[in-house]
């Protein structure tokens, strides 16, 4: 089962890593950070600081949370990878529990330290999908 879902996982970022995405007009920093998150793979978190390191800008977390915020293509550009130093969910403009949920469903490794975070997004997300 594991290899399964490895494999999805590896087919699924060849995919969306094949996308020929048009950056929008940015400093080169944004665009480094965004290169930097199309390299994390499904099923994997980073901090806004690794990244930075990535961007050969060590001090530069908040710039990557910056640049994160500035992204409006998600889907190819996966900033719901992006966690705090402390591996906390934060900061992503269409809601945490989507952000979660995302995590989840790439079966990246959601922080122990928010359970009850958690089993609230899952709340939300299943009251709201019976709404639809």
């Amino acid at each position: 089962m594991e290899d399964s879902v490895s494999s999805r996982q590896q087919k699924l970022h060849a995919l969306l890593g094949s996308v020929s995405v048009r950056w929008p007009p940015s400093k080169s920093f944004m665009q480094a950070a965004w290169a930097a998150i199309r390299e994390v793979r499904p099923g994997e978190t980073t901090t806004y600081g690794a990244l930075a390191r990535r961007c050969q800008r060590p001090n530069a977390s908040r710039a990557v949370g910056r640049a994160m915020r500035e992204n409006h293509v998600c889907l190819f550009l996966p900033c719901h990878r992006v966690v705090g130093a402390s591996w906390a969910l934060t900061g992503f403009g269409p809601g945490l529990w989507r952000k979660a949920w995302l995590l989840r469903h790439e079966q990246a490794a959601i922080p122990v330290r928010q359970p009850q975070y958690v089993e609230s997004v899952q709340a939300t997300f299943l009251k709201r999908e019976r709404e639809v």
